[in-house]
């Protein structure tokens, strides 16, 4: 819990957060991120263009010390950002170095990059 409330307080106060629902937008919306095409279409947002790196960089950063100031590194596998129910920033995006119950745990988070929960009926 302190963790979420760690990254909600990091996002409302740092500039570069402010305008990430503006850019997903809202889905069919005219300037919003379109569907992804194909199969992914229903459940996917092509964020391409949306994000920067300096973004995505600064969000890692913030992920990464959230897991290591709050004690939490080895509890607190995934953190996520999803404005307008989209995810548009994962931490981490893949990884292998996290154990769980002494064994390695790999997490591979590219394919929910995009996602519409709002959207997906997996999550409705």
């Amino acid at each position: 819990l302190v963790s979420l409330v760690a990254m909600k307080d990091w996002v409302k106060f740092q500039p570069a957060f402010r305008n990430l629902s503006r850019q997903v937008g809202q889905r069919g919306l005219p300037g919003s991120a379109p569907p992804e095409t194909g199969e992914r279409a229903a459940t996917h947002r092509n964020l391409t263009g949306r994000l920067d790196n300096g973004i995505v960089e600064l969000f890692h950063a913030i992920a990464s010390d959230i897991r290591l100031t709050t004690g939490m590194k080895d509890m607190v596998l995934s953190i996520q950002l999803a404005p307008m129910g989209v995810k548009a920033l994962i931490d981490p995006v893949a990884d292998s170095s996290t154990r769980f119950n002494g064994l390695p745990l790999i997490q591979d988070n590219t394919e929910d990059l995009g996602r519409d929960l709002v959207h997906d009926p997996a999550f409705a």
